[in-house]
């Protein structure tokens, strides 16, 4: 298998565990199931008392270390 294969499939992949989750978890928002599960990682700035939380840019992250991230964040959901 290709690694473009490898990295469809694991589109494929996210984009069905995507659709679970939203079945799953009516009560979530949309971009709460992305942070929530992984999709998406957040990173913080600032002090302690004065912080800002960002999400990451996940433009060059292959899918499949989201993948991976997201299986491990619903794991840990359980």
């Amino acid at each position: 298998m290709s690694y473009a294969d490898l990295r469809q499939q694991a589109n494929r992949e996210l984009a069905a565990r995507l659709g679970e989750l939203i079945e799953q978890h009516p009560d979530l928002r949309f971009g709460q199931i992305l942070i929530n599960f992984g999709f998406l990682k957040t990173y913080t700035t600032g002090s302690q008392f004065d912080s800002t939380t960002h999400v990451a840019d996940p433009f060059s992250e292959e899918p499949m270390t989201t993948l991976s991230r997201v299986e491990e964040q619903v794991r840990r959901q359980k």
